[in-house]
């Protein structure tokens, strides 16, 4: 049997709506716990197609959690 065709790629829109989550995390992170903080930061750092914001993150994860 062949797949029926579609307009929109299931894995491009799940990324997408993770950004979004992680991104609505984020703006209000200081009602949040520092885990969940943490996450969204690893999904924008991992997905988002911006470099700036992608390094926010990267910096972000790098303060919560220090130096490995």
């Amino acid at each position: 049997m062949i797949p029926a065709a579609t307009t929109h790629d299931a894995r491009s829109e799940a990324i997408t709506d993770a950004l979004i989550s992680a991104r609505a995390v984020i703006a209000d992170l200081t009602h949040q716990p520092d885990e969940k903080v943490i996450a969204a930061a690893r999904v924008i750092a991992k997905h988002s197609p911006m470099p700036t914001e992608r390094g926010e993150a990267e910096e972000l994860i790098f303060w919560m959690e220090g130096p490995n």
